[in-house]
């Protein structure tokens, strides 16, 4: 009673009481040893080099374990798994343990219940997230130290299912000769906010499905010693969102819980529409694996109801701004780890993505900018270390450069007034191929660097297919747009459903099944992988320049067709026409080309 007296309560998945600077967390007897999901990520970051609000930092299972008067929060190790209370459970055991993060006072104690207090606020404002080395990347080498004394925690929240707190943490470069930081007021002190959530497991664990390398899925390996008697040790689970018919004998049935994805707030009024769409072609390819409605996109409730984008219950699509873009649109995802269920998910997307189709700091940027916006090696160097290649997502970049194209030939056909954006009717479907896209990623799809082979350039140029199956296979690919010569047949500008590729992955992952069954109905779904519509290929098969090449020519990104290269000698073609075109131009006086 005493710690407690003046703290403000806030119940939730764990209790938290705020008293001044303090910031103190009840652990419930049956709460230690329990574990529980750990996610933090940038709430609010600098605008530029990576350091950009939304992206993950940090993204693990933790538990509170009691030793003596001390808390121990300890790194639950999930790489390695053994059959329960059996000899080789022993051994792993005596081999393999557990980190500890931070170790903490017991405060207080209750007689009855024996719930512990601890303070935490030291642990959220403080460099446990080790951001001064990650900064070093995103600073060209120049490394910063945490600054304790300009740092503070700003805000605790609790759900029923999470708990969310941020705190401000200023970090100071050792070496400001070198760094130049134009969204940073003052250099010695650079303002990170940072978010942490820790979130509830489920009770029952979702019954996990196995990956396999002919769809692609983001999947958790882990090493399971108890399968000696295996070809490997390794188990491999896709993300998934847990999916369950209400009436499991209906051949397609409505879901006990659909995925619903809320529109934020900040979302552009004329945008809503648009994204509800792009969210929603979905359902398309969930119907094909038996579910109806499993799928919808709502507006967000007022805040007076209660709503708030940060409880895990909701999953989000937000807008975001930042002063150089850098990712276009990120869908990270909350995942169970023991199970690959993915328990939440909130989507950014950059405003700048949709600008003229185009990251309008690209054109009005000196050649240094443009250069580094181009180069891959960069992109690399200024993320955070925890983020790997493959969860790297820069369609915004497929989208734009197309996109800057398609304006400029509308303004050359007279089509569009110097001066003014892109039309709805040429924007509209760009926006709903992006949400599709980054919505894919939080059902579980990883890229399809392949599907754009399974479309013939005949049939690109017809409006009808292109509109019905799609310019490509998926809409997981890094799809150019489909821009026609001068004379040719326009056919469908952009992806405006999910293609074939998608459909098939989607009954992969999400089709009912029952334990006795699974292995047969699954191995059904994956002998039409040699379809050419069902052709996968992902990151790592079209390269991470600088790191490794792509050795596949069919495999690549920003292009479309069975033909690339017939693709890309259209393109030039596509070019040369404007160029003509702007060379013979006569503009009014006094107009800027």
């Amino acid at each position: 009673k005493k710690t407690l007296k003046d703290a403000e309560e806030k119940k939730g998945f764990f209790t938290l009481w705020k008293k001044r600077d303090n910031l103190y967390l009840q652990i419930n007897k049956d709460q230690l040893g329990k574990p529980f999901l750990y996610i933090v990520s940038f709430s609010r970051g600098i605008g530029s080099n990576g350091v950009l609000g939304g992206l993950p930092l940090d993204d693990r299972m933790l538990q509170f374990e009691r030793v003596g008067d001390r808390i121990l929060l300890m790194d639950v190790n999930t790489r390695f798994l053994t059959p329960k209370d059996t000899p080789i459970d022993r051994a792993r055991d005596l081999s393999i343990g557990n980190s500890v993060v931070q170790s903490f006072k017991i405060e207080s104690e209750q007689d009855s219940t024996k719930a512990v207090l601890i303070d935490v606020g030291g642990f959220f404002v403080s460099d446990v997230t080790d951001l001064s080395e990650q900064m070093r990347f995103a600073f060209g080498g120049v490394s910063a130290r945490f600054d304790r004394e300009r740092s503070a925690l700003t805000q605790a929240k609790s759900f029923p299912d999470n708990n969310e707190i941020e705190a401000l943490l200023t970090y100071t470069p050792n070496d400001r000769s070198r760094l130049n930081l134009e969204t940073v007021p003052d250099n010695r002190y650079i303002p990170i906010s940072v978010h942490y959530s820790f979130t509830r497991l489920p009770e029952k664990p979702m019954a996990a499905r196995w990956a396999d390398n002919r769809v692609g899925y983001f999947l958790d390996a882990r090493k399971d010693f108890g399968r000696e008697d295996k070809e490997s040790f390794w188990v491999r689970n896709i993300h998934r969102w847990r999916l369950e018919k209400k009436d499991p004998s209906a051949a397609v049935s409505e879901p006990v819980k659909p995925i619903v994805y809320y529109l934020d707030r900040t979302i552009p009024e004329k945008f809503k529409p648009w994204v509800k769409e792009g969210v929603e072609k979905w359902q398309k390819a969930f119907e094909a694996a038996g579910f109806r409605n499993a799928i919808v996109a709502m507006d967000a409730p007022a805040e007076s109801t209660g709503f708030d984008p940060e409880d895990t219950r909701y999953s989000t699509i937000r807008w975001i701004t930042s002063h150089e873009p850098s990712f276009g649109a990120i869908g990270p995802s909350r995942v169970d780890p023991r199970t690959g269920e993915i328990l939440d998910a909130d989507i950014l997307f950059e405003a700048s993505m949709f600008q003229n189709y185009s990251n309008a700091y690209r054109r009005y940027s000196g050649p240094e900018q443009l250069a580094q916006s181009l180069l891959p090696q960069d992109v690399f160097a200024q993320l955070p270390t925890n983020v790997t290649p493959e969860m790297l997502c820069m369609a915004g970049n497929a989208l734009a450069d197309g996109g800057a194209l398609q304006h400029l030939a509308l303004l050359m056909d007279q089509e569009l007034p110097p001066g003014a954006p892109v039309p709805d009717s040429y924007l509209k479907p760009a926006v709903i191929w992006a949400v599709m896209h980054e919505v894919g990623h939080t059902l579980g799809l990883r890229h399809n660097f392949k599907a754009s082979m399974a479309v013939t350039p005949e049939q690109l140029r017809d409006p009808k297919f292109g509109a019905e199956v799609g310019v490509s296979a998926s809409v997981m690919d890094y799809n150019a747009l489909n821009i026609a010569t001068r004379d040719e047949r326009q056919g469908q500008y952009s992806m405006v459903t999910v293609g074939p590729y998608d459909i098939w992955a989607i009954e992969y992952g999400y089709k009912q099944t029952t334990p006795e069954t699974e292995k047969t109905e699954l191995a059904k779904t994956l002998s039409r992988a040699l379809e050419p519509q069902h052709a996968y290929a992902t990151d790592e098969d079209a390269g991470f320049m600088p790191i490794v090449e792509g050795i596949d020519p069919e495999v690549n990104r920003s292009d479309l067709s069975s033909d690339p290269l017939g693709f890309y000698e259209k393109r030039f073609t596509v070019i040369r026409e404007l160029w003509d075109r702007v060379q013979a131009k006569e503009l009014p006086a006094g107009t800027k080309y």
